[in-house]
């Protein structure tokens, strides 16, 4: 049993001694205190966290309490001097550490979420994936882990990595993963998700993953991901790409097939036909409340038009909110509405289609041309 306990101590990386008053009456534990000691001596990456329970971290390294001292007087009698000597010097490297001293006002809870949270830590440090030596790496490194801001924000973000085969996308990725994932409460990198979705239920994957990481902060890195379908469907344009990724999110395959098909169904130059797929899926208020914002809106403040939408009965807080979740609008740092032209280009058409040659019928009027026109035919234009 003794082989057994030592052998167990050495292929163990990491060790929470729980020292307690009563623990120096222990040859037991001492004696694997030692072997805890001079593994860890060795530098071979072995940790030591110890917890002090009810004696403090000074009366562990200096052992002049009553009760050590008759503890080893004890043992003096039974074992040679130079044992005695090594657990001595275990208990004071031990209690030279730092750790953690439960007290009556440091609850056990309290200690044994640090601890658990420190475990992880190294944990997560002792096992890093493994990346192909890149020349010029760093530089990528950097850009990504400023794009990810995962220090100083608590919001959702989602950065992707575009590029051909074979060109450093995934050895990017674990690097990023190997710097950043200590961060986080808990981390996963995910590989060949390409051919998980193609064979498991994706949904029930999704239910499962969104349950386990709902309350925590987490970095989730999916590798080979296929995009290019939808990278290609939107002609590469950066605000089509954007659009359409917002309002994929969370929709299951049938869903993404669905889009897929009708954005490829669209000529490549017909920019505003592939925005109003977004524009489509909006509910009546919400696609009134981005006909507004397209024609009077954009740079103005949001407090009056809300007064108006909710008196007409748009329910403006979640629609704008939904508008805001479908990247279709942003709100600037003064309150104000904002809006990519290509957007505001395609609220003023869908208004503009319905009567293109008589204004005077159309919903809204924003031009001062066709304003004055109006009032001076009296409304028969």
């Amino acid at each position: 049993m003794e082989h057994f306990l030592l052998r167990a101590i050495v292929e163990t990386k990491i060790y929470v001694p729980i020292i307690s008053p009563k623990y120096v009456d222990s040859r037991w534990c001492l004696q694997e205190l030692a072997k805890m000691v001079e593994c860890w001596k060795l530098g071979k990456g072995h940790v030591i966290l110890p917890i002090f329970y009810f004696v403090a971290p000074s009366e562990v390294k200096k052992q002049e309490s009553v009760g050590f001292k008759s503890a080893f007087k004890l043992y003096g009698e039974k074992f040679d001097a130079a044992t005695i000597g090594q657990w001595k010097e275990a208990l004071k490297q031990v209690g030279e550490m730092k750790g953690w001293h439960v007290t009556e006002h440091v609850g056990q809870g309290t200690v044994i979420n640090e601890v658990f949270v420190q475990i992880e830590s190294h944990l997560r440090n002792s096992y890093k994936l493994a990346t192909d030596e890149l020349v010029g790496i760093n530089s990528h490194v950097e850009k990504m882990k400023k794009l990810l801001n995962h220090v100083d924000s608590a919001s959702q973000k989602i950065v992707g990595i575009h590029g051909m085969s074979g060109t450093g996308k995934t050895t990017i990725a674990k690097a990023v993963y190997n710097e950043v994932s200590a961060q986080f409460d808990q981390s996963c990198f995910m590989e060949d998700v390409r051919r998980i979705l193609s064979t498991e239920n994706v949904g029930e994957g999704i239910n499962i993953i969104r349950d386990r990481v709902c309350r925590h902060k987490v970095l989730i890195v999916l590798d080979d991901v296929e995009s290019e379908k939808f990278v290609e469907a939107a002609s590469r344009l950066p605000i089509a790409l954007k659009v359409i990724g917002s309002l994929l999110f969370r929709r299951d395959m049938k869903f993404w097939d669905a889009k897929l098909a009708e954005l490829r169904s669209i000529h490549p130059t017909k920019v505003q036909e592939r925005l109003r797929i977004s524009y489509n899926e909006l509910t009546y208020y919400e696609k009134q409340i981005f006909l507004d914002i397209a024609c009077f809106f954009v740079g103005e403040g949001k407090e009056i038009p809300f007064y108006m939408w909710d008196g007409c009965g748009y329910h403006p807080e979640g629609g704008i909110d939904s508008l805001l979740m479908k990247s279709l609008i942003k709100i600037n740092e003064k309150n104000q509405f904002w809006m990519h032209d290509h957007f505001r280009r395609l609220g003023e058409h869908i208004v503009h289609e319905d009567y293109p040659q008589q204004s005077f019928k159309r919903s809204r009027i924003w031009s001062n041309e066709d304003a004055l026109e109006i009032l001076r035919s009296g409304g028969q234009v």
